[in-house]
């Protein structure tokens, strides 16, 4: 039983009709077609056991595959004109025949359900389609069969990017972890429910993943399963051994006011930077899980011990200062001594702005009137500027950074001429959107803002959107 229109690769078609084969008693395996254009021609066949299988032929559908709903085609072919080893040619009533073990379609990848499991693991078929060589294993549960991975239906997404935007020069990774008990896992990609991950990796990064009390576990065996796809199998962390874990103390105080009664929030993150793709850029910001809270008053001390030799940040926070995060060394041994870490009073802004944004091939969208925004500057708020948002559905806010005892605005694209500073100017001396001529200014990608000056951020086809925004700054004491 031969189906197209089922995904855009080999993958996607193999996960489908798995799900497929394994409601079916009758159905013995699962067949992938050849290729066509470097690629898949987006077929697939159910392989049933004729003895098994004692319904009208050819069968029906199973049921939908994964919610979308697959077309049954009959294809004739030479092969089946002359050694009829498959035929789908004629009317249902006259395709009788099916095919024999290692035989037919010319085959590229062809795949058996066994008896025990009732699961189908991957078997990869040599060229001669004589060598039989498992690939995974299976796996099952009371609530029935399922795909090996969750994963499997992002590596369409990532097999389609290895040549738009590295040249060839990357794989997938597809795999799965058994994460530690009460402990929060650390990495660059999604993990699913099943503790699968599917990720695009580019040549010579590495992938990891990170838990507090377990050493790092990184991903370096893995092996091709399709191609430019490669299995790493499950992996599981390793408990730190007693010389690898360490401590971590200090004292935390507000400045100028040790007396005060706002909290100090301090949290044990675990924060990974390694890149995965081609370049810093591709790979975003940091990302960062929390492994424990707790809060304290200006002048208390803190302790925390059980840290293994991984990316640990401790972050402290207060409302009205500015958050301060501290690296902790991965090679510093034993006792940690921090010493006492003093918040600084965040400054508080009061900006006064107008906008507009343009979507891609649409008009201008103007705010109506003056807008203003209060907002303290502790490294966390941003300046959320409109209600639109971009393309891919973020909202669009500018960042202020505390830096060097001033502020720097910035957006998350880096992009060269973005801000222009007008001097020590009011909003409603700004000139009008269509007068606007920044040719003998000079722009920034980030601006330091001054008190009292006007600045305009200008930015142009990023997530199919434009803005523009006129936005005066004044300090607040």
């Amino acid at each position: 039983a031969q189906y197209s229109g089922l995904g855009s690769t080999g993958i996607e078609v193999f996960s489908k009709l798995t799900v497929a084969c394994n409601r079916v008693e009758a159905c013995v395996g699962v067949h992938l077609m050849t290729q066509k254009n470097k690629g898949r021609d987006l077929q697939g066949a159910l392989l049933y056991d004729s003895k098994k299988y004692q319904g009208e032929w050819p069968p029906n559908l199973p049921d939908n595959f994964n919610g979308e709903t697959a077309k049954l085609v009959w294809s004739a072919g030479d092969n089946c004109q002359k050694d009829k080893l498959w035929c789908g040619f004629g009317p249902a009533s006259t395709t009788k025949a099916s095919a024999a073990v290692n035989l037919g379609w010319n085959g590229w990848e062809s795949y058996v359900k066994t008896a025990s499991e009732g699961n189908i693991p991957p078997l990869a078929i040599s060229k001669d389609e004589k060598e039989i060589i498992p690939q995974y294993s299976t796996e099952s549960n009371s609530s029935g069969p399922r795909l090996l991975y969750e994963s499997l239906n992002m590596v369409d997404t990532s097999l389609k990017r290895i040549e738009r935007l590295y040249s060839g020069k990357a794989k997938v990774i597809v795999g799965k972890i058994k994460r530690p008990e009460n402990e929060p896992v650390a990495t660059r990609i999604r993990i699913y429910s099943d503790g699968s991950y599917s990720t695009l990796l580019y040549d010579g990064r590495q992938l990891a993943f990170f838990a507090h009390g377990y050493d790092p576990l990184f991903i370096y065996d893995y092996k091709e399963v399709f191609k430019n796809v490669f299995d790493a199998g499950t992996k599981q962390f390793s408990k730190a051994k007693p010389e690898d874990i360490r401590s971590l103390s200090g004292a935390l105080s507000l400045e100028g006011n040790n007396k005060s009664t706002t909290k100090i929030n301090y949290e044990r993150k675990i924060r990974t930077r390694m890149p995965l793709f081609k370049d810093w850029g591709h790979n975003g910001g940091p990302i960062t899980v929390t492994a424990a809270i707790g809060t304290l008053s200006s002048g208390d001390s803190f302790f925390i011990e059980g840290l293994s030799r991984i990316p640990y940040v401790l972050v402290i926070s207060a409302h009205g200062y500015i958050k301060k995060d501290i690296s902790i060394d991965e090679n510093e041994d034993k006792f940690i001594e921090l010493g006492e870490i003093e918040l600084k009073k965040a400054l508080t802004l009061k900006i006064r702005y107008k906008t507009r944004i343009r979507h891609k091939d649409g008009l201008w969208i103007e705010e109506e009137g003056k807008k203003s925004a209060s907002l303290i500057v502790d490294g966390v708020n941003k300046f959320l500027f409109t209600n639109e948002r971009d393309g891919l559905g973020t909202k669009l806010a500018l960042r202020m950074k505390p830096k060097h005892d001033g502020i720097e605005a910035g957006f998350f694209y880096y992009k060269a001429n973005s801000f222009f500073d007008f001097g020590n100017r009011k909003l409603s001396e700004a000139p009008a959107w269509n007068d606007i001529d920044t040719s003998s200014m000079k722009g920034y990608h980030r601006a330091m803002l001054e008190d009292g000056h006007l600045y305009l951020f200008r930015i142009k086809d990023v997530r199919d959107i434009d803005i523009e925004m006129f936005f005066e700054i004044q300090q607040v004491d």
